[in-house]
């Protein structure tokens, strides 16, 4: 069974539509860091910039 998401309008408080998520894809952060820059290290400038933008799309958009 899924959840359902309402999609609301910031500003006018209409509900544009539903969303029925059934699923959520997991990424593996280390693996896709080695598949993208051929490395997982922390140091590697790409790795680091991939990691500190997701976790503040974590942070910023998805607040619980």
């Amino acid at each position: 069974m899924g959840v359902t998401i309402t999609l609301i309008g910031e500003d006018d408080n209409v509900t544009y539509g539903l969303l029925e998520v059934q699923s959520v894809y997991t990424v593996d952060q280390e693996e896709e860091a080695r598949r993208v820059f051929m490395t997982d290290g922390s140091k590697h400038l790409g790795v680091k910039s991939y990691w500190d933008d997701l976790q503040h799309m974590w942070k910023d958009h998805f607040k619980s």
